[in-house]
């Protein structure tokens, strides 16, 4: 190991000794798009929670798909914590991840080939035959983060210097900004909306089982008028 390399690992090691959050953890405007965001991880991973808890009785997911499901909340959990340093981009590439975990758990209690499908194309084709994410009510929402993956792949590609992470924006992280922070945080609200409505759709009776507490967190972070529109059709 060079001296170079010696001296920037122990710069390094010392800016992970003193990172700190404070500065930014205290800003009202920071707070105000962490909230809501949380409160969609919070209704996922209250989901999953009961599903473990009732599932060798009930039979509620297959195996494969608790799994994937768990594995789409992590990451959703993950672009939250990468959200909260500063890292914008990686926040975005993860919820891409979370959209194709999550559609892969949902779909596979039907179309169990799914599971084994590399194409990320094909997996949204086999998706769009299934009648948990294509039904009439179950479309709007499905179709809703299809789009937006479509939209964070631009970003996985690179596609256009709107999206390019130059080394010019590398900063010290933590960091707030407050446009970037408001759009990452818009995608990650959409997309977990849609994501929480589709679980209400596909596992409407089970929700209603759960625990009362359990029950009103997941139910809290719907809208109001998708709550309607969900207890209209499957009430």
């Amino acid at each position: 190991m060079t001296k170079e390399i010696s001296q920037d690992f122990k710069r390094l090691s010392i800016f992970i000794e003193q990172f700190d959050l404070e500065n930014i953890a205290n800003k009202p405007e920071f707070l105000n798009i962490l909230k809501p965001m949380h409160k969609k991880l919070f209704a996922m991973m209250t989901f999953i929670v009961e599903v473990e808890q009732k599932n060798s009785e009930l039979n509620i997911l297959s195996e494969y798909s608790l799994n994937y499901l768990k594995e789409s909340v992590s990451d959703i959990g993950q672009s939250l914590f990468c959200w909260i340093q500063g890292a914008y981009k990686p926040a975005n590439l993860i919820l891409r991840s979370s959209i194709e975990t999550f559609v892969r758990a949902v779909a596979g209690q039907e179309k169990h080939e799914i599971f084994s499908e590399k194409n990320a194309y094909k997996i949204f084709e086999i998706a769009q035959t299934t009648t948990c994410l294509n039904s009439a009510i179950s479309k709007e929402f499905f179709d809703i983060i299809h789009h937006r993956y479509k939209d964070l792949c631009k970003i996985v590609h690179t596609g256009n210097f709107a999206v390019m992470a130059h080394i010019s924006a590398l900063r010290t992280f933590p960091l707030f900004a407050n446009e970037e922070a408001k759009k990452v945080g818009k995608d990650f609200i959409d997309i977990s909306t849609g994501m929480i409505s589709l679980v209400y759709i596909n596992y409407y009776k089970f929700i209603h089982k759960m625990h009362y507490k359990n029950n009103n967190n997941f139910l809290c972070a719907i809208p109001r008028s998708t709550k309607k529109k969900i207890n209209t059709e499957k009430g």
